[in-house]
């Protein structure tokens, strides 16, 4: 679910990247910055932690 919502706020910050008529590249950028930022706003928003992280690398 996070990864999904993730995606959604990715490809709505393309959409508009792209109708702000921005250069080449920041649309990409965008997305990436979208896709972290909603995959964090919803696993916080469902009490998860940076603990959770942190504990998937070991």
């Amino acid at each position: 679910m996070a990864v999904g919502t993730g995606t959604a706020a990715g490809i709505v910050a393309v959409i508009l990247a792209q109708l702000a008529g921005a250069r080449p590249g920041i649309p990409g950028f965008a997305f990436g910055a979208g896709f972290c930022l909603g995959f964090i706003l919803l696993w916080r928003g469902f009490g998860g932690t940076t603990q959770d992280i942190k504990d998937l690398f070991r």
